[in-house]
């Protein structure tokens, strides 16, 4: 059988949990495999941190002549690096907490800001799942993509960097297509299947999808066709 330790940059690192000892999560090939099903990956995980704090996670990705699949090994890894268990130090990047009738957020802060920079798209893209539920428009891609969001349905989408960069846009609602103010492009966006509840038995959001790329220290501004209605792939 073949083992992969997942670790992450000591931007995530403090002291183990325990102070005699530390403790090791191993996954078979198998558990993993059925994380294809939508919320057992948490489902799984929130049942063992209830009653144990672990450092570090092996995946196993053969046993015999079966072998992971790279997405399903990826996933895996992204979630707990979200949770950042890793080399045997490990704290959750994002916490939460419901009170009365509003909802805690406590999001964990490198000592130096410009770290957030070196956060994995996958990453700062879960965080987002949580904290920009229900806003209109949505960014996601590499860092120094900056996102800007005017009440007249126009937004503007900047990149900062010296490279080019590929971006996902996301909105709520049906408008299938977006215009470009700035160049006259038009584009077409697609709405992703109904997904049902996740695991804490909330709406999955559906949001339309847009891609593009941005050149080097540009920026886009945007606004919604609302007489394009996006249709299900």
């Amino acid at each position: 059988m073949k083992l992969e330790k997942y670790g992450c940059s000591p931007l995530f690192c403090h002291a183990g949990n325990y102070t005699n000892f530390s403790v090791a999560v191993y996954i078979q090939i198998n558990v993993v495999q059925s994380f294809d099903q939508p919320g057992k990956l948490q489902a799984d995980y929130d049942c063992i941190h209830r009653q144990l704090k672990f450092d570090k996670v092996y995946i196993e990705v053969q046993r015999d002549r079966r072998l992971l699949s790279d997405e399903q090994a990826e996933r895996t890894k992204k979630f707990f690096l979200v949770r950042a268990e890793a080399n045997g130090n490990g704290f959750p990047l994002l916490l939460l907490n419901r009170y009365s009738k509003g909802v805690l957020y406590v999001w964990t802060m490198p000592d130096n800001f410009t770290d957030l920079y070196a956060l994995p798209p996958e990453v700062t893209t879960a965080i987002k799942n949580y904290l920009m539920r229900g806003f209109p428009v949505r960014l996601d891609g590499p860092a120094q993509i900056a996102l800007f969001v005017y009440d007249n349905g126009a937004f503007i989408v900047q990149n900062f960097s010296a490279t080019a960069a590929d971006v996902k846009i996301s909105t709520l609602g049906n408008s299938s297509r977006l215009k470009n103010l700035v160049t006259s492009e038009t584009l077409e966006g697609k709405l992703p299947p109904r997904r049902g509840l996740n695991w804490r038995n909330e709406d999955i959001e559906d949001r339309v999808a847009f891609s593009t790329q941005l050149p080097p220290h540009s920026y886009a501004v945007f606004t919604m066709d609302k007489t394009a209605q996006a249709s299900a792939h």
